[in-house]
């Protein structure tokens, strides 16, 4: 099966002139590592990882050694697998491995909104993947969001309730994701801004968490607590359907060479 000729040409284009790897569309020129790409797709995301398990596996090469692109590969099959998506380009300063708030926030940030088979662009943000998991079960019925009917739509009140209902670490994340949802459905805008202020781990003001803990977010996201929300998150991601959580850190080799001579 070809490409669409518009990623056809983006393709050549861009490997012509930088050969940087384009993020869509890897499988169309992908060559030499099919076995290993179905190893971890056979063992880890169709099996254990699909069962509830974890596991990190870290690739090492040289600048240029194709890094990046495996990286887009595993995506688009981790995809396939209905998994969610999160690839990370760490750094020094934006997201340290020492900060575990700042790489929460990172992969809050670049958590991607993609749908299978579609020719649209893919779009990051926590926010954005809720309200996109939201819209892909309203949309069928011809309604928006907001439109009066569509949080009483069964698929709708289903996965509300499986939300509400699955035991996730933090109590105070369990709530900010029904609370996004809940707002997506009402139209709260300024509830929706501040919870994913919050969500994203970013700075939240003293009025954002006087409306929040009406709803029950009671804590804020700091060093402290990060691992426990992003645990939660990947806690959350499988109460909305989706199979699991795959992180895909970006320049992790080089990261942790920095912090061992640190």
């Amino acid at each position: 099966m070809l490409p669409e000729p518009r990623l056809a040409r983006q393709i050549v284009e861009t490997l012509g002139q930088s050969g940087t790897p384009l993020s869509k569309g890897v499988s169309y020129y992908n060559a030499g590592n099919e076995s290993l790409l179905n190893a971890i797709d056979t063992h880890y995301l169709g099996a254990y990882l699909a069962d509830g398990g974890a596991v990190f596996k870290l690739v090492v090469g040289d600048y240029g050694a194709g890094k990046s692109h495996f990286l887009y590969c595993v995506r688009d099959r981790a995809w396939q697998r209905n998994f969610a998506v999160s690839k990370v380009d760490l750094s020094p300063k934006e997201s340290p491995y020492d900060d575990q708030r700042r790489v929460y926030a990172a992969v809050a940030s670049a958590l991607i909104w993609h749908e299978l088979g579609g020719i649209a662009e893919d779009e990051q943000g926590l926010g954005r993947f809720l309200e996109g998991t939201l819209r892909r079960l309203v949309a069928p019925h011809g309604l928006d969001l907001a439109d009066e009917g569509a949080e009483d739509l069964p698929e709708v009140r289903a996965l509300l309730h499986t939300v509400a209902t699955t035991p996730i670490d933090s109590l105070s994340y369990d709530k900010a994701i029904q609370g996004y949802l809940t707002a997506l459905l009402r139209g709260q805008t300024r509830r929706l801004e501040a919870l994913e202020r919050w969500l994203h781990g970013e700075e939240v003001s003293p009025e954002d968490m006087r409306d929040l803990r009406t709803i029950g977010v009671t804590e804020k996201i700091n060093k402290n607590n990060a691992f426990k929300m992003l645990r939660s998150l990947c806690q959350a991601v499988r109460a909305l359907g989706y199979t699991g959580l795959a992180l895909l850190f970006d320049e992790g080799d080089r990261m942790l060479s920095i912090g061992g001579k640190a």
